[in-house]
């Protein structure tokens, strides 16, 4: 008798403990997805409206190192009324880990991360989140993102070393961003800089 109630002891002992552990790849609803090198990141960056739901969705992407990546030749559309040409929909994990966006040899500017942030037709949130990103040229609209849809930013860190400039959009209207202020502009006639902050 009493060794069944020290069974039974054991076993609501392990249930409990059991419940205490948690397990990521289920936390988030979906895959995790690694990344560690810079062609890793650039895939990711370079996923395409009409593959982003398919890639992307329901995943979460950690960064497992720091990262240097040039941003200049990814593009982008910014644009918040017409279809992106990069698209996210999960969750993008910096870890605490630096993405440092070096300035391109052809002195082109950078682009953001991500064309459209949060597009997904289930109203589920994407989010950027735990990064600290540099920029060591000047950068195109906004740093992490065109355009942040159904989006969330937490917890990350910005650096400019140079400009921020305005982006000329691929449309009649001209659209940029800056440091999480959306500006508007008509007929914009080249590119026009604005101040660090």
């Amino acid at each position: 008798m009493n060794r069944c109630k020290s069974v039974r002891r054991l076993l609501i002992t392990l249930l409990l403990l059991l419940s205490l552990v948690t397990v990521p790849a289920l936390a988030s609803g979906g895959d995790t997805v690694e990344i560690s090198t810079a062609e890793g990141l650039m895939e990711l960056l370079s996923t395409s409206y009409g593959d982003c739901y398919e890639k992307t969705y329901g995943k979460t992407f950690v960064l497992t190192e720091d990262i240097t990546i040039d941003t200049s030749e990814l593009e982008t559309s910014f644009n918040a009324n017409s279809t992106p040409s990069r698209a996210f929909d999960g969750i993008f994990d910096g870890g605490g880990h630096t993405g440092t966006v070096v300035e391109a040899e052809s002195g082109e500017p950078s682009m953001p991360l991500f064309d459209r942030v949060g597009t997904n037709i289930n109203n589920d949130q994407a989010s950027i989140r735990n990064l600290d990103l540099v920029f060591e040229g000047n950068v195109s609209g906004a740093p992490l993102a065109a355009v942040i849809g159904n989006g969330a930013v937490e917890n990350v860190n910005i650096e400019f070393q140079k400009d921020i400039l305005f982006a000329e959009a691929k449309s009649d209207f001209n659209y940029a961003a800056a440091t999480g202020v959306f500006v508007f502009l008509c007929a914009s006639s080249g590119a026009e800089k604005i101040p660090p902050l």
